[in-house]
């Protein structure tokens, strides 16, 4: 960065911001909902380990086991099961519980009975909620986070909204540029906005983990690699052309913004 301000920019970016979410970005990003997902399904974290593979984000395949029981404990689904999350193009609450997982975690989360995706168990209980406990096993795809590589800052905060979740569809600006400030990607220019589902693998990774629990307002700035501007399959063509595509260096660091959200159909 060659000006003050752009100094103060990185410095903001580079060390660590006011956390307020136990999710994917909790270690790096400054939530302004407070994590309402949190409190949608009273997620708690039964097993931590924090030095295992993960965390897993939007986009990614996973193998996971989970149980489903109702109000009085009995027990409607119990099974292993590999999925992508946000494949669905929904806000899927096994999705959005099992995202920032680590693989060997447990989790357990209470789902109201508006958000239980399941018919095998709605169409079998009247129940105001389900209990579900998932654990981990595997996380499929090729590209991992190192969250050291990533900072997340967001301008201002924002009034209160439901924010994107694994599987919403999201329309929004979106700018590339160096540390030296030479832009090198900004849709404005095109007239032409990015939309997307969060999890969506013909975009890079990064934009479905930048925007996971982001409140479609404001601005959002994300210092990242090079290397997560592909997918999380990691070999998949994105759609960013190939000309931009051989600009991103590996492991050069880039500034993304994502700003003029519009706002979508999203109600959970």
């Amino acid at each position: 960065m060659k000006t003050d301000t752009g100094k103060q920019l990185f410095k903001n970016l580079v060390h660590p911001v006011e956390q307020k979410s136990n999710l994917a970005v909790s270690s790096n990003t400054k939530i302004n909902n407070i994590a309402l997902i949190n409190y949608i399904f009273d997620i708690k974290d039964i097993t931590k380990i924090p030095e295992a593979k993960g965390p897993a984000y939007c986009g990614q395949t996973v193998t996971i086991s989970y149980r489903i029981t109702d109000e009085n404990d009995v027990i409607f689904e119990e099974k292993v099961k590999t999925l992508k999350l946000g494949d669905t193009r929904k806000a899927d609450s096994i999705d959005n519980i099992t995202v920032g997982m680590r693989v060997g975690e447990v989790r357990e989360a209470i789902i109201p009975q508006q958000y239980m995706n399941l018919d095998t168990v709605t169409n079998q209980s009247n129940s105001k909620a389900y209990k579900i406990q998932i654990t981990l096993q595997d996380i499929v795809s090729l590209t991992s986070i190192k969250q050291n590589e990533i900072r997340i800052w967001d301008d201002e905060i924002v009034p209160y909204k439901v924010p994107y979740l694994c599987g919403h569809f999201a329309t929004f600006d979106a700018k590339i540029s160096k540390l030296d400030g030479t832009v090198i990607y900004d849709t404005t220019s095109e007239d032409q906005k990015i939309e997307m589902h969060l999890g969506e693998n013909d975009y890079p990774m990064i934009f479905s983990y930048a925007l996971f629990d982001k409140i479609p307002a404001g601005k959002r700035t994300v210092l990242t690699k090079g290397k997560y501007f592909r997918n999380s399959l990691d070999k998949e063509p994105i759609k960013l052309s190939y000309d931009l595509q051989s600009k991103l260096l590996t492991d050069e660091f880039f500034i993304l913004e994502l700003f003029n959200f519009q706002e979508g159909s999203n109600i959970q």
